[in-house]
């Protein structure tokens, strides 16, 4: 919801001067919390780095004006990146749930505006995954091997929570087939002895 929630220890905080020069660093305590004391009153920007695996919501630099024996404030929101990780299995019974993992088959990612974020195949067991994404709705899409069909929808929509993995799985089948012979019954006893072409 774009608001904080919990408090991130060890995000680097830098303090710049009128001129962008850095006056200080320092790291947010188990609190979240950081201050920068003895400043002389004049216009700063506070600028924060996110952490790996996270993403600013609000701004990450702040323009601030210090007063004489004032206390001025610049906050931060992060979030955390989330993840979509699934397997593609081939269904060998005809029940419609997976038995075997499949591997090679691309996976790929859109964005809610239907662009492409990024694509991947599946390994040796079938996984694949999407790491470090921004927490909102994509769809996953999976493309049927040559000789494939999907079981189960081969498009779904996901929603990415920030910090959590969601799941897409989905379910294939080999097409199969039919062959035989047609063969002439020459000697009367209803058994093909010889074969008939067109």
């Amino acid at each position: 919801n774009d608001s904080g929630d919990q408090p991130l220890d060890g995000v680097t905080i830098t303090l710049l001067d009128d001129n962008g020069a850095t006056v200080a660093t320092t790291t947010t305590d188990a609190s979240g919390n950081y201050s920068f004391d003895d400043l002389a009153p004049g216009d700063y920007t506070v600028v924060e780095t996110d952490i790996a695996g996270y993403q600013s919501v609000t701004p990450n630099s702040v323009p601030v004006t210090v007063l004489a024996g004032q206390d001025s404030t610049a906050e931060f929101v992060d979030e955390q990146f989330g993840s979509i990780s699934g397997t593609v299995t081939r269904d060998i019974d005809n029940n419609d749930s997976g038995d075997q993992p499949l591997d090679g088959v691309t996976i790929t990612l859109l964005d809610e505006n239907g662009a492409t974020v990024a694509t991947t195949t599946t390994d040796a067991s079938g996984n694949y995954s999407f790491d470090d994404l921004a927490p909102g709705d994509y769809t996953v899409v999976e493309t049927d091997l040559a000789g494939y069909q999907s079981v189960t929808p081969n498009s779904v929509t996901v929603n990415v929570v920030a910090g959590q993995d969601s799941t897409a799985d989905f379910v294939d089948e080999q097409f199969g087939s039919i062959s035989g012979t047609v063969t002439r019954d020459i000697d009367n006893n209803d058994s093909g002895d010889q074969p008939l072409e067109s």
